[in-house]
């Protein structure tokens, strides 16, 4: 999804060349937002590409994210997955909740806290397993709807 092809990535600033990807499968699509900032996030924001997606991967924190109304609207994840970084100070273990009213309940795992995380996508269930706190987390999945993550 970014960089685009025109201009080449390598004529774009550094800070713009951090890929986003969209994996999809039929049980299921995770987004990698890796480290792009509030500019490209904007723009994919405005595009006309889908990025629904079951499971947001971000490099930056959900602060920075939810600043973003629009693009984690068109995202509409199920979840949350942030790497890298830590939120000691805020209490408590994951899932940790948005506070955003437009988008409550979004749980949020962090590698940084959670160690090792999976995530199982499945057409019924989606199943996270934390290895550094040893904790499971289930969820039944809610019937799609055309734009929807499935959660």
């Amino acid at each position: 999804l970014w960089p685009p092809l025109v201009p080449p990535p390598a004529r774009l600033p550094f800070s713009d060349r951090s890929p986003v990807l969209r994996i999809t499968d039929n049980d299921g699509s995770i987004l990698l937002r890796g480290n792009t900032d509030s500019r490209i996030e904007q723009i994919l924001a405005k595009s006309e590409v889908k990025l629904s997606s079951t499971v947001l991967q971000t490099a930056r924190s959900l602060s920075e994210i939810t600043a973003q109304k629009k693009f984690l609207a068109r995202v509409d994840p199920a979840i949350v997955l942030q790497t890298g970084g830590s939120r000691k100070g805020q209490g408590g273990r994951s899932p940790v909740h948005t506070k955003n009213p437009g988008f409550p309940g979004i749980p949020v795992f962090q590698t940084a806290d959670d160690g090792a995380v999976t995530i199982d996508l499945r057409r019924s269930f989606l199943t996270i397993r934390c290895y550094g706190t040893s904790k499971v987390f289930n969820w039944k999945r809610r019937a799609q709807t055309p734009g929807s993550s499935g959660l």
